[in-house]
């Protein structure tokens, strides 16, 4: 009796439907991706070393190539059940060849060299739109009123209330009428947006805007903007006052310095809209003296309560009771102490230092020249867990300024898939709390060694009354860094 042995052989291709795309930009519309497999000789997925592209276009030929390795950026990766998926991503504009309309072949083969495994996959998309799109010419109607009636009913007669066009240009004399005239009687009568370029363009007989234009205009003006005949516009802050153009002189050649002066000057009562007075400001004004300018002269020191000794570089605010006004700001000198003057009040010291946690809103009483002193702790953060990573410290206090102990801390990674040295991290966060000084610690992979869509880390933090903070922050190639809101 003879056996035959029949040995099968089944190649597994992945195929997928073709896609409408378009080439004319970088959105969602203008990209195509696909889902690629390699498998080994059971078919089971197994990681790729490589793949080799290959596109044909609707004619047939071969309109891009190329040769890749599963790090690169077109290449996407999910690990499953301990199973890799990959996808394949690019801008259609990069592989359409002269992208011509019509349906093209994307042939993708993944390769295992250990094993001399090939798994070839294939998807198809089609290119709908190429180019920009022409100007529209739709009809040119001038004192033809059959014209302009058709031009109605074809309007009237779409079902709809939009004309989507590239352009529409209205010449001709219309008189006082104007060539076009848009009246809509709730909201704005015409909504302007330019994705590039100018949004509206305003050319005019004269060069007064304000003779051009009729009605208010909504946007942003910056100082470099200048109008027809190249004069400077004005662009004045929503809190200035009539007081504040006395002050300011009323002329386009005033220099910098009295600008700022004017806008320090003004009432504080002209503040008040937005906030605290000179909060408009976002550098310090160079006739402000950050040391303070009261009769007294106060000498403060920053010690260090634990090790005994004084504390340089030490940043010091004076601010009011209220915290409305900062009154001087100094940093302590090698020997930990700075002078500041002051008028006679009560103010409030804050202290802040890396790695130090002083005693919260330390008041400060002033009637003559006198010593004070703001006592610290030292805080040791210590050091990551291993050489490679960074840790993340920061303190947390209440409003009050005391420590808050037992607070939920977590960082993980929330946009795609990321990687470092080959290795997927893992997206699941990472969880700590802080202990009776406030103090909390996570060593986590420096954001700079990482490969992915963005690979800052999200912080959470889990207040005991319900409050949860979150900011992303991408944390450096350092042994340490201290983590500030």
């Amino acid at each position: 009796m003879i056996k035959y042995v029949i040995v099968i052989v089944s190649v597994w291709t992945s195929v997928a439907a073709a896609g409408l795309v378009s080439n004319t930009g970088s959105s969602s519309e203008d990209s195509v991706s696909c889902s690629v497999w390699s498998l080994d000789s059971l078919g089971n997925p197994t990681p790729a070393d490589s793949f080799l592209v290959a596109v044909t276009g609707p004619s047939g030929d071969s309109v891009f190539g190329e040769a890749i390795v599963a790090s690169s950026a077109r290449i996407d990766s999910l690990v499953l059940a301990d199973r890799v998926v990959y996808t394949y991503r690019a801008a259609v504009a990069d592989i359409d060849g002269s992208g011509s309309p019509g349906v093209y072949t994307l042939n993708i083969l993944a390769v295992q060299n250990a094993l001399s495994l090939s798994t070839p996959n294939t998807c198809e998309f089609q290119v709908v739109r190429t180019g920009s799109v022409s100007d529209v010419n739709i009809c040119s109607i001038s004192q033809d009123s059959v014209a302009a009636d058709r031009f109605e009913t074809m309007l009237d007669g779409s079902g709809g209330t939009t004309l989507s066009l590239g352009r529409l240009a209205i010449s001709g004399d219309n008189g006082g009428g104007g060539s076009f005239t848009v009246t809509n009687t709730s909201g704005p009568g015409m909504r302007v947006i330019g994705l590039a370029g100018f949004g509206l363009d305003v050319q005019g007989s004269t060069a007064d805007i304000s003779a051009d234009l009729l009605g208010d205009v909504h946007g942003v003006i910056t100082p470099a903007d200048t109008n027809a005949s190249g004069e400077q516009i004005a662009v004045m802050p929503p809190h200035w006052t009539a007081d504040d153009s006395a002050a300011y002189g009323g002329t386009a050649s005033v220099d910098s310095a009295a600008l700022a002066r004017a806008v320090w000057n003004a009432p504080a009562g002209n503040h008040s809209v937005i906030g605290s007075f000179g909060s408009f400001l976002d550098a310090p004004v160079s006739s402000v003296t950050p040391g303070g300018s009261g009769a007294y002269t106060i000498t403060l020191t920053a010690f260090d309560s634990v090790n005994q000794q004084s504390v340089p570089g030490v940043c010091l605010a004076v601010r009011s009771l209220d915290q409305q006004y900062l009154w001087a700001a100094a940093r302590t000198g090698v020997d930990g102490s700075v002078g500041v003057n002051l008028e006679s009040d009560s103010f409030l010291v804050i202290a802040t230092a890396t790695a130090y946690s002083f005693v919260p809103y330390d008041t400060l009483v002033v009637f003559a020249d006198a010593v004070d002193t703001v006592f610290g702790t030292w805080l040791d953060p210590g050091t990551p867990t291993s050489p490679s990573l960074c840790r993340v410290y920061g303190y947390l206090v209440d409003v009050t300024g005391l420590p808050e102990s037992g607070v939920d801390v977590e960082a993980h990674l929330p946009r795609g898939v990321t990687r470092t040295d080959g290795r997927v991290i893992s997206p699941y966060p990472v969880t700590t709390q802080t202990d009776a000084t406030g103090l909390f610690c996570l060593d986590l992979i420096p954001s700079e060694i990482m490969v992915g869509e963005d690979p800052r880390y999200e912080i959470s933090i889990h207040r005991a009354d319900g409050t949860i903070l979150k900011r992303r922050v991408s944390v450096p190639d350092a042994a340490m860094w201290q983590l500030t809101w």
